[in-house]
């Protein structure tokens, strides 16, 4: 059998790959922070470190390109505006997030929407009796928040890298080697805001339409290599 019709195999598994990952992209367009993954496609080599031909199965990584910030009034929303995520404590330890929806919880805990506690610099926020009427809450840009003029907590921030992290869910990042290692952030919090996806729809369709192209004419490639085949085996007999 020829070679050809195993590269083409290699290649058809590689444009599946991008496409289930674009299209888990184009399903987050509207869920705030999240962070689109990319393919990096790679030649696969030999023992000797030569070309074969053949893609090798593609990794994905998290691009952290910011999203738009989209203004929604709500005094709980959150967005940064630079470099940074905001840290909070899950069963599983602490993670990154950079969508800023969050919620005060009955014991007053400032929490999610899924309900994890939003870490500050002293541990968990806790914000007093927020009860419609009962005063405000404003976020200063470094992060700390005051209640009626009083402070009240400081939102706690890192800087992480793409080299540092690992994606664990649509909004939440690990970090191997612990929280505690990261330097703080410098991103301004910025009050009644969310970061939205910095999903691209236009562009993902766009990408999509061309994976399934390459998909389709890898497909027929793979046909006339198995015709070709075919033909070799008959004029042998």
């Amino acid at each position: 059998m020829s070679n050809g019709i195993y590269r083409a195999v290699s290649g058809s598994l590689a444009q599946l790959r991008q496409l289930d990952v674009l299209s888990n992209n184009l399903a987050h367009v509207d869920t705030p922070g999240y962070k689109g993954d990319r393919v990096q496609f790679r030649e696969a080599l030999d023992q000797a470190g030569k070309r074969t031909g053949y893609v090798d199965t593609p990794e994905s990584y998290t691009g952290l390109s910011h999203g738009p910030i989209a203004r929604t009034d709500n005094p709980m929303d959150m967005a940064l505006n630079g470099d940074g995520f905001f840290v909070v404590d899950t069963p599983a330890g602490e993670r990154l997030t950079r969508a800023g929806r969050f919620v005060v919880g009955a014991d007053g805990t400032l929490r999610t929407i899924t309900g994890h506690p939003v870490q500050g610099t002293g541990g968990p926020i806790v914000i007093p009796q927020l009860f419609e009427g009962d005063g405000s809450v404003n976020v200063r840009a470094d992060g700390q928040i005051f209640m009626n003029d009083q402070p009240i907590a400081k939102i706690k921030q890192v800087s992480a890298t793409v080299d540092d992290i690992r994606k664990v869910d649509d909004q939440l990042f690990d970090v191997p080697a612990g929280v505690a290692g990261l330097p703080p952030s410098n991103a301004e919090v910025v009050q009644g805001h969310l970061e939205q996806s910095n999903v691209n729809p236009v562009l993902i369709m766009t990408q999509l339409v061309s994976v399934q192209r390459s998909f389709e004419t890898l497909q027929e490639a793979m046909k006339t290599y198995r015709e070709m085949d075919q033909m070799s085996q008959r004029r042998l007999r």
